[in-house]
Formats: structure tokens, C-alpha cells, sequence
């Protein structure tokens, strides 16, 4: 038997998942952000989407952003050079805005796991990713990092779509 909880996860990560829109889940009890913005970026559309949202929060709230970018071994230089390019655009263009931020790519399988402990070891209070809104059978096989990211973390999650 499931329960409530689990429940309600499953049904925010399929309202995540057919949204056409920014989705902003906030969990019981939670407040705006204050303190950090955590961003998770993979270099897709999405991503770059929810960078440019994430500086402008970061920019009016004036706290600082953390960026990363997950690869599944640090040892693999094709996929660490594409996550650290991913970076590199996010780290150029928040500081452009005037944003302090920082960032790096981290090693973590699953990639959801290493988001969810790189967002609290930053004390993120907000945690602001793309997400592809996959839905069908593709979302059963895949699902989204976004989606299965909320309820891993304490804090808001913002879900930038495609759209």
C-alpha cells in the first residue's frame, strides 16, 4: 500500500511532466529562497532555459547561484569536457549579470543522488532545472531528473520546460 505521501510525489511529477509551463513545487511548511539558488544543468535547451531564470532569481533576490553539472565518471573525457562547456556558459553568463555565482562538474551515478547531496551540502534553499516533460512510455522508462528531484530535496524545486 502507498502512501500519502508517495501518492502526492507521484501526481506533482505528473503535473511536472504534462505542464507546458514553469512548474514551482514547494513543499509544507517551506519559504521563499534566501540563501542559495542551486542550478542543474546538462547543456540541454532546457537547461540554458532554466539558467537564464535562475540568474534573473539569483540577480533580484541577490543571492548567490551554485551551478552543477553531473557526469557519471570524471574519467570519461568527452562527457566531462560537454558538462564542463555546460558550466562554462552558465558561469559566464550569470556573471555577466552581476550574479555571484560558482560551480563545477561532479561525479554521481545516480545523477538524481548527486544532485539531491551537492543542493544540501549548499544549504539551497530554491533548486532550479530543465525539465523535458517526457510523458508515455519514455516517462516510465526515463522520467525526468527534475521530477524524480522533488521530495529528494527539502527545498522548492522550479521546473523549466521546453515550450
Amino acid at each position: 500500500s502507498r502512501t500519502r505521501t508517495e501518492t502526492e510525489l507521484d501526481t506533482t511529477a505528473r503535473v511536472v511532466a504534462k505542464s507546458p509551463c514553469k512548474v514551482l513545487v514547494v513543499p509544507r511548511g517551506q519559504t521563499l529562497w534566501n540563501k542559495t539558488i542551486f542550478l542543474a544543468t546538462d547543456g540541454s535547451r532546457y537547461s540554458d532555459r532554466a539558467a537564464v531564470t535562475a540568474t534573473i532569481l539569483a540577480k533580484k533576490a541577490d543571492i548567490p547561484l551554485r551551478v552543477v553539472s553531473v557526469v557519471e565518471s570524471l574519467s570519461n573525457t568527452s562527457r566531462h569536457a560537454i558538462a564542463k562547456d555546460a558550466l562554462d556558459r552558465v558561469l559566464a553568463h550569470a556573471k555577466e549579470a552581476g550574479v555571484q555565482v560558482s560551480g563545477n562538474v561532479i561525479e554521481g551515478h545516480p545523477v538524481v543522488d548527486a544532485l539531491a547531496e551537492a543542493a544540501a551540502a549548499c544549504q539551497a534553499d530554491l533548486v532550479v532545472g530543465g525539465s523535458h516533460g517526457r510523458t508515455g512510455m519514455e516517462r516510465v522508462f526515463l522520467g525526468s531528473v527534475m521530477e524524480r528531484l522533488i521530495g529528494r530535496v527539502s527545498c522548492p524545486v522550479l521546473a523549466i520546460k521546453g515550450g
